[in-house]
């Protein structure tokens, strides 16, 4: 902050739960209209030409639709009916202008890593956000995660 400004403050929405609160929590919900809606957002991303390159389930919340928001407030199903479903934490997303574009290998977690990653690839592009689906589907299935690995 530099002498004589106001203070900056940000304002955000309440999203109540992330996916991986909901999974673990072993609510009932709706988790192949909660997938496609998933699939909506990295669809539009890579229509745009961008790659998250962190997707988990921790980076997808869920908040109630309507009414009040906070703790407390949530419907007792949980489904795109009742809730939004967004993407979060763009922090390592980047601007593919083309498949091949040279970035770090250093991205995403480590559970929901494509292998070219953990491999050393430099030149990538979307395809590394759909193995990341193909875990975070599992993870919905099952609740556990797919590739558990230290390395």
């Amino acid at each position: 902050m530099f002498a004589g400004e106001e203070p900056v403050a940000m304002v955000m929405e309440w999203l109540s739960l992330t996916l991986e609160g909901m999974v673990k929590s072993k609510r009932k919900y709706a988790y192949k209209e909660i997938f496609q809606e998933i699939l909506y957002g990295v669809d539009y991303l890579h229509s745009c030409g961008v790659v998250h390159r962190d997707l988990k389930p921790s980076n997808i919340m869920l908040g109630a639709k309507g009414g009040g928001s906070g703790p407390g407030s949530e419907p007792v199903e949980i489904s795109p009916a009742f809730y939004w479903v967004k993407l979060i934490d763009f922090g390592m997303a980047r601007e593919v202008a083309w498949e091949g574009r040279e970035m770090t290998n250093q991205v995403g977690s480590l559970y929901y890593r494509a292998p070219e990653l953990l491999l050393g690839e430099r030149r990538y592009g979307s395809k590394v956000d759909v193995w990341s689906l193909g875990c975070i589907f599992y993870f919905m299935q099952t609740g556990s995660i797919l590739f558990k690995g230290s390395s």
